[in-house]
């Protein structure tokens, strides 16, 4: 019977212990909860109300009897006070706030720049956007090029037109291109190069997002935006002075186009597209080229003699299809030596190595503000010239 009334006794101090440490745990989650004042009554209400142990009428246990349940009074405490400083320290936890996910980035977005970052690349005009963002995609980008050269001049392929002219920039992304010399042939219909005249006359500001696009931004707020199609020859040429000589020889201001050419030995070979091999001499000692795919120029010096000098000349490096003759007409320009003009406006032009080719002559060429390109046709004045044929001494 005393064992059963000490076994009770354990048990009820056990029991007396669990119901503290329920408290005690009610009691910090409260406190989290509702503030330290509100606690104080709401425990000392609890405590009033808790049931007190009644002492039993067993007889006094003994001292060895007594040890075991103090034991397991010490570690029924410990284990309860180490449960509620583990739930107090869980309660206290603050919670992790979600994760955001970032939003992926705007290649769109663009960054300002300057003209420095766009010198050396070849650009291909791939569309418009509105100042409402309507976009409107050109359908034949190798056909409008922009490409800016290291001394302040750039030049352009608006279709079936070439021209050249001056850039400006300043270190807030701000940007002017000036008109110079323009070609003036009638390109077919549905062609965008007045629209792109318009575009390139128009900016303001320059910018580059992350595709690497180059986006020009208008003076109405709306956006063109170009694709960096490749690397151009950054090389720099001679400086250019005025050759009156060429001038009244009827060397400037037409565009020669070139539909064939015999070479050193004899051969003769016939181009089947002259329209796109061409050169245009300026009175100022600058010319335009065309070779096919590739578009650049340089500086020339013409003597009373009839010399002629081309170059060096600096292009861009576009791959062009199979069976181009781009770098054999760029070869012929920069070897040339003399050029003569016939009555009929045709122009020969041989080369150190007794080499020639005949160009005939073709549109005429202006001084243009890129909106309005107004045609003059003063003698020789304004004529695009393409390369036709050439023939070494004794030859075809």
């Amino acid at each position: 019977m005393s064992s059963y009334n000490d076994r009770s006794e354990r048990n009820n101090r056990v029991t007396l212990a669990w119901i503290i440490l329920g408290l005690q745990i009610l009691g910090l989650i409260l406190l989290l909860l509702f503030g330290r004042d509100r606690l104080q009554a709401l425990v000392g209400d609890q405590q009033e109300a808790a049931p007190t142990a009644q002492p039993t009428s067993a007889p006094e246990p003994t001292a060895v009897a007594e040890e075991p349940a103090e034991v397991v009074d010490t570690a029924a405490t410990a284990d309860a006070e180490a449960a509620a400083a583990t739930a107090a320290a869980q309660a206290a936890e603050p919670t992790a706030e979600p994760a955001v996910e970032e939003p992926p980035p705007d290649e769109s977005a663009a960054v300002p720049g300057s003209v420095s970052d766009a010198v050396g690349r070849t650009w291909f005009w791939t569309g418009s956007a509105d100042a409402e963002g309507n976009e409107t995609a050109v359908d034949n980008p190798q056909n409008y090029v922009l490409v800016f050269w290291p001394d302040g001049t750039y030049n352009i392929k608006a279709d079936c037109n070439v021209g050249s002219g001056r850039h400006s920039s300043d270190d807030e992304g701000g940007i002017e291109l000036s008109g110079g010399p323009m070609t003036l042939a009638a390109c077919p219909a549905g062609s965008r190069d007045g629209e792109f005249l318009e575009t390139l006359s128009s900016a303001r500001s320059i910018a580059f997002n992350e595709s690497g696009d180059m986006v020009l931004g208008l003076e109405d707020g709306s956006t063109a935006i170009f694709a960096n199609a490749g690397e151009a020859e950054v090389d720099e040429v001679a400086e250019a002075g005025d050759q009156p000589g060429a001038a009244d020889a009827g060397l400037t201001g037409r565009t020669f186009q070139w539909p064939g050419f015999t070479d050193a030995s004899g051969a003769e070979v016939t181009v089947d597209n002259p329209e796109n091999y061409t050169i245009t001499l300026l009175p100022d000692g600058t010319f335009t080229v065309v070779a096919d795919c590739n578009l650049g120029g340089g500086s020339y010096i013409y003597g009373d003699d009839g010399s002629l000098q081309l170059g060096p000349i600096r292009t861009t490096r576009a791959q062009c299809p199979e069976g181009s003759q781009s770098d054999t007409f760029l070869a012929f320009l920069e070897g040339a030596s003399s050029a003569a003009v016939a009555a009929d406006g045709t122009v020969t032009v041989t080369t150190a190595d007794g080499s020639s080719a005949t160009f005939i002559g073709g549109g005429p060429v202006a001084e243009s503000d890129l909106e309005t390109v107004a045609a003059e046709d003063d003698n020789l004045v304004g004529t695009v010239w393409q390369w036709t044929a050439f023939s070494e001494p004794g030859g075809a």
